[in-house]
């Protein structure tokens, strides 16, 4: 809560932007992982069963 306040605070220029920018790169990079590392997981349960 405290996070985002800050982040959505009018007048913090550029960096908070950056911030947010850097932020969602991170949660894409994560998710693709996820689904990664999903999608091989499902690939060897198929080839073992």
């Amino acid at each position: 809560m405290h996070l985002g306040d800050r982040l959505s605070a009018p007048g913090d220029g550029p960096r908070g932007r950056c911030a947010v920018t850097v932020m969602s790169a991170v949660v894409v990079v994560v998710i693709s992982v996820l689904v990664l590392m999903t999608g091989v997981f499902m690939a060897g349960l198929d080839r073992h069963c």
